[in-house]
Formats: structure tokens, C-alpha cells, sequence
């Protein structure tokens, strides 16, 4: 009985540590790029990070998301108008070095969605695409 609370502990230390690193950088971009009040300042063509998006979808329940972040350590998408604007961060490792996600978000209606990158150097890279949504997906 030992042996199991002392492994179910250990697993979520861990876990809290990667989580709570993830959402401390999530948080950092949050308060850098939304505070200058529009994510359209971001310049949108960066060799380094590619944000693939519908330009219109009928359905904001599931909305396909592809970034392609060659060469970056953590990527953070965030979507501007949802009630939570922080929709998820990934962390690449030697297991995913290639830098691609693809997932599918919920947005509430037409906004635009940020991706940014933190690349091997330290420096912060943007992407953002626009996407019109005909039925919201976050309820309201």
C-alpha cells in the first residue's frame, strides 16, 4: 500500500511540475502579446512558425488546427474572443522534434487565433489566421 501512494505522489509531482511550467509560459504570452491590445501587430509571415486554420467554418465545436513550429521548444494557441483565451500549450521533446501539432478547438464565434512559439534560442515567434465561425461552440 506504500508502494502505490508513493508512486500515485510521485506521478503527480511530476505531472504538476511539467503542467504548472506549461501554463506559467502560456500565462507570460498571455500578459505580453494580449496586452498591446490586438494580436494583429504580430507579423503573420515568420519563416519559423505556420498557423494553418478554415477560413470560414460551420461549426466552432471543432474548428482543425495545424502549427508547424520547426525548431521551437513550447508552442501556446490562443483564441482572443473565447471566454478562456488560453486554449493550450504543447512542449516538443526528443519524442516530437518535428514542432507539428494538429488538434481541433472550440471557439465561440469569428475571432482570430494566435499561435506563438518559444524557438531553442529563447526568441518568441507569432502566427495568427482569422477564422469565421457561423455557430459558436462555447454555449452563450
Amino acid at each position: 500500500m506504500l508502494r502505490r501512494r508513493f508512486v500515485t505522489f510521485a506521478c503527480s509531482s511530476i505531472a504538476a511540475s511539467t503542467v504548472g511550467h506549461s501554463l506559467g509560459f502560456a500565462a507570460t504570452l498571455e500578459r505580453k502579446w494580449f496586452s498591446r491590445g490586438s494580436i494583429s501587430t504580430i507579423q503573420n509571415y515568420n519563416k519559423d512558425i505556420v498557423l494553418i486554420a478554415p477560413e470560414l467554418i460551420g461549426n466552432g465545436n471543432t474548428v482543425p488546427i495545424t502549427i508547424l513550429a520547426p525548431g521551437a521548444d513550447l508552442v501556446s494557441l490562443f483564441a482572443e474572443e473565447n471566454p478562456v483565451p488560453d486554449v493550450a500549450t504543447f512542449k516538443f521533446g526528443p519524442l516530437n522534434p518535428s514542432g507539428k501539432v494538429t488538434t481541433r478547438i472550440r471557439l465561440a464565434k469569428s475571432q482570430k487565433i494566435l499561435a506563438l512559439a518559444q524557438l531553442k534560442d529563447g526568441t518568441l515567434v507569432g502566427a495568427y489566421a482569422e477564422v469565421k465561425v457561423t455557430i459558436g461552440g462555447c454555449g452563450g
